[in-house]
């Protein structure tokens, strides 16, 4: 809705104000409209056309406030939702691939968050020209925008990142059906750019309404997501490091996993080790995705030492002590045997007199003719 005075004008989105000139319309319809009456979509010569759809358009006589605004639209939204012609216009957008970045992915506040990075479906054309800064690297917004046709089934669409300062990127979201509020919709992440500089979305899927926003670096939690992915994507809240109540951090199941609501118990790489414990691990790069998570080993994360001590991380169990600390003791062997003392007495044995271990095959140096 658009509503306009000599004392205020007011652009409101889906019955929500986006924004507001308090300085009122000061440029108002000459005396020819009255006669040739209001063009919606194009001049009256059929020129500067919108290239939209417009389902219908309303006028009212007097300024409506915002509570009317947003009542009217939620008694016509769902009219305009379930129209048929409209449905292959709201298809859901598909994410982008991330690039993220880190190394061992510390998971704390930073300019550029660790794990959903990159530039995405985005093609940087180059810089804006008038670029305008803005003391608060946060206060930015999207201008110069303009769509074209890539193919017959694709479309392109162009803009440019404005405000802001440099040394910031900005995460780019899509969707292509707004919901009340729009935190509801879902939205697809589509890549990062910098203020200052014109992108290309490439390869929209045509027909499809393609609505885009802003998110800023923000991340109040240190988890390694941005709070608009969180609230936009992932739909978390943005005040909870691990919003599933599960003690692994949002960023850290969506880097490996694609979402938030991942089983600390479970263990879907099959290496022995449950999400969780692979989370306690995260420090040395224990993948929860992956059995093996170092290139240069031929063996499962189970069989890898995290504590350093030499036994493997299935079997600190067995000897008395646990994954996550080192644990000497587990080598003692105070007879001098060879069998140390944790082992002797997991079996049975005295650990302060030598003896070989019971149940062990004999042997012979002979060849088996």
């Amino acid at each position: 809705a658009l509503t306009y005075s000599s004392t205020n004008v007011s652009l409101y989105l889906d019955g929500e104000l986006a924004t507001n000139d308090p300085g009122g319309l000061s440029v108002w319809p000459g005396a020819a409209v009255v006669p040739n009456g209001v063009y919606f979509g194009s001049d009256t010569n059929g020129n500067f056309l919108a290239d939209g759809l417009f389902d219908w358009v309303q006028a009212f006589g007097t300024v409506l406030d915002s509570n009317t605004v947003a009542n009217i639209f939620g008694e016509e939204f769902l009219d305009i939702e379930i129209m048929p012609w409209n449905i292959p216009y709201m298809a859901p957008l598909d994410s982008a691939p991330s690039s993220p970045g880190g190394g061992s992915y510390s998971f704390t506040n930073a300019v550029i968050p660790d794990v959903i990075t990159g530039p995405g479906y985005l093609k940087l054309d180059g810089a804006m020209p008038n670029w305008t800064t803005n003391a608060n690297a946060y206060f930015v917004w999207i201008t110069n925008v303009s769509a074209a046709m890539a193919s017959s089934n694709s479309m392109n669409l162009t803009f440019s990142i404005n405000g802001g300062q440099s040394g910031y990127v900005y995460d780019v979201f899509a969707t292509s059906a707004l919901e009340i509020p729009i935190t509801n919709a879902v939205w697809a992440w589509v890549g990062q750019g910098a203020a200052g500089n014109t992108y290309t979305f490439t390869n929209i899927p045509s027909p499809t309404e393609t609505i885009i926003i802003l998110g800023t670096p923000q991340d109040s939690t240190g988890d390694g997501l941005t709070d608009a992915y969180k609230l936009l994507v992932a739909h978390a809240n943005t005040n909870d490091y691990s919003t599933d109540g599960t003690g692994m951090a949002d960023g850290w199941e969506v880097l490996y996993f694609g979402h938030i609501g991942i089983s600390p118990s479970g263990d879907p790489d099959g290496d022995g080790l449950t999400t969780f414990q692979e989370w306690l691990m995260r420090s040395q790069g224990y993948n929860p995705a992956n059995w093996n998570s170092f290139t240069n080993s031929s063996v499962g994360d189970g069989y890898q030492n995290y504590s350093g001590d030499g036994l493997a991380n299935l079997l600190q169990a067995f000897f008395g002590g646990n994954m996550l600390t080192n644990n000497p003791a587990w080598k003692e062997n105070a007879s001098g045997d060879g069998l140390s003392d944790e082992y002797k007495v997991m079996v049975g044995l005295n650990p302060s007199v030598a003896q070989p271990a019971p149940g062990l095959p004999a042997y012979s140096m002979n060849p088996v003719p």
